[in-house]
């Protein structure tokens, strides 16, 4: 690596922000390189689906880095859904969450497959590392060795790498897309805005080829609640340190987000955002305190305009995780205006209730054809490169690939 790859890395995240402050009161700010391939579907992670198939994309980290026209590798199966994506132990891997239908079933039962693959691998190929029977659909969250499930009122930890795994039922149904894990800990939002804690129960045996059903029912009651301020009555949306930016050296951030009504009938968006605290008093023995949980979220900002002023209004329930940039917070969300809009919040430093305003910039023109059902983009405010898919119009099947900063000038 050259010592002008080695600057570009280092600053790419201070320019970033820098780039969102400087326009943020701009409706859409022009990328400086574009590129499109057709024929496409971009989910999180460089993964595409289409159909039945999954691919796995080498898309680089510069504009002045060819993009490799064909996959890494493809994985085929009947009724494929990309569902969750993480990171092995030692980082140098992919997991790969997907729903498929059960080959071996008459009724078309869904199952929860987890795969791992290696990106730099000279062939890679997806492995089956566990797989859940009779799952259906719900919501996924992925960790190194466990998969956090939502279906049907009930909270599940499957550890996929030990077959171990318990459920819970919620007292009350969670709201929009409601999970958040930070270690051992399972942050989520209910029907009745409240925030609530639970750790992780002691993981019992499973089967070898387990269903949804050999896992046992158990109790476990949240350890910590808090009802969120100034929350709507839509359902809510967590966003979240991601799991590769995870780690013991690492804070953790998350951000509850909400459509409320404003004193002149409006729809706003607000949020609030919180601090995750490891607590020093437990993990320490080896053994959870039965009272304390692992985890504390403290509130440290809340705002009413979670896209900041002159912009339009949040419009899904999706967004991308809260990634952690130059000691800010920055993800990206999909706005009324049909547009993907980027957002920099500060780091919260102590315990607040302030209200903060925050920076945001258009990263595509307003009214692009994309897929709002199923959120075909992502992005990654390190390198300032967005890559998302037109389902639509007249560039239907295209993905598109927007770098907004310059490359190193020697590469």
């Amino acid at each position: 690596m050259s010592l002008s790859e080695l600057e570009y890395a280092a600053l790419m995240p201070y320019r970033f922000v820098k780039m969102i402050k400087e326009h943020s009161n701009h409706n859409h700010l022009s990328p400086r390189y574009q590129t499109r391939i057709v024929q496409l579907r971009l989910a999180p992670g460089p993964i595409t689906t289409r159909s039945s198939k999954l691919h796995l994309w080498d898309l680089g980290y510069s504009v002045q880095k060819a993009i490799n026209p064909l996959p890494l590798v493809t994985l085929v199966a009947d009724s494929l859904e990309l569902e969750a994506v993480a990171l092995t132990l030692d980082k140098k891997e992919l997991l790969v969450a997907v729903t498929t239908k059960d080959e071996n079933s008459h009724d078309g039962d869904i199952s929860l497959k987890i795969y791992r693959v290696d990106p730099r691998s000279r062939t890679p190929i997806f492995h089956l590392v566990a797989e859940l029977t009779d799952f259906g659909h719900g919501n996924v969250y992925l960790t190194r060795d466990a998969a956090v499930l939502y279906r049907d009122k009930y909270v599940t930890v499957w550890n996929w790498s030990k077959n171990t795994g318990c459920k819970w039922e919620a007292s009350n149904r969670l709201s929009g897309f409601p999970i958040y894990v930070c270690d051992r800990a399972i942050i989520a939002c209910d029907s009745e805005k409240t925030l609530r804690v639970w750790d992780f129960p002691v993981l019992l045996p499973l089967p070898s080829s387990p269903k949804l059903d050999d896992i046992t029912t158990v109790t476990n009651t949240p350890k910590f609640s808090a009802r969120l301020p100034n929350m709507g009555e839509e359902g809510i949306t967590l966003s979240g340190t991601p799991v590769w930016q995870q780690g013991a050296s690492s804070d953790c951030y998350l951000c509850a987000m909400a459509e409320e009504e404003n004193q002149l009938g409006q729809e706003d968006v607000g949020f609030s955002l919180f601090s995750i605290r490891q607590l020093a008093s437990n993990g320490q023995t080896g053994k959870d305190d039965p009272f304390i949980p692992s985890v504390l979220p403290v509130l440290g900002a809340v705002g009413k305009h979670i896209f900041g002023h002159g912009h339009p209004n949040y419009h899904s329930l999706y967004s991308s995780p809260l990634f952690t940039c130059d000691d800010h917070l920055v993800f990206c969300a999909e706005a009324d205006s049909n547009s993907i809009v980027a957002t920099v919040l500060p780091t919260p430093k102590k315990a607040s209730d302030s209200t903060i305003d925050p920076w945001s910039m258009s990263m595509t023109p307003a009214d692009e054809d994309l897929d709002q059902d199923n959120f075909l983009y992502d992005f990654c405010p390190t390198s300032g490169r967005l890559v998302y898919c037109s389902t639509e119009g007249a560039r239907e099947g295209e993905m598109c690939i927007t770098d907004f900063l310059r490359p190193p000038r020697d590469m």
